[in-house]
């Protein structure tokens, strides 16, 4: 809605809105892996050092981007990995089994 009434934002607003998708998406993955663990699903091997990556990460407030206000690669790299595990998209078809929360600061 802001969009039609405002336009787009500038170019700070951007960078706001970067570091809250990128938040969101950490926080997001990180709460599919545990789905995977509650529903008793399993991470393929060759993934599972992703998984423990993220659960280093403080999930009220992940560091996700670097000076120049891009993704970090290591949790890109985390992120597309794990989203091509089986366990991990089985336990997003039962999201309705756990809560995806969005954080819009």
């Amino acid at each position: 809605m802001r969009l039609l009434k405002e336009g787009l934002p500038g170019p700070d607003e951007r960078v706001q809105y970067r570091e809250v998708v990128y938040a969101n998406t950490i926080q997001s993955m990180m709460v599919v892996v545990e789905a995977v663990e509650c529903l008793g699903l399993v991470l393929e091997p060759a993934v599972r050092h992703h998984a423990d990556l993220l659960a280093t990460l403080d999930p009220d407030s992940p560091r996700t981007m670097d000076l120049q206000g891009t993704l970090l690669p290591e949790l890109a790299t985390a992120v597309a990995a794990l989203w091509q595990d089986e366990a991990v998209r089985k336990a997003v078809s039962r999201a309705s089994a756990f809560q995806v929360s969005q954080k819009w600061n």
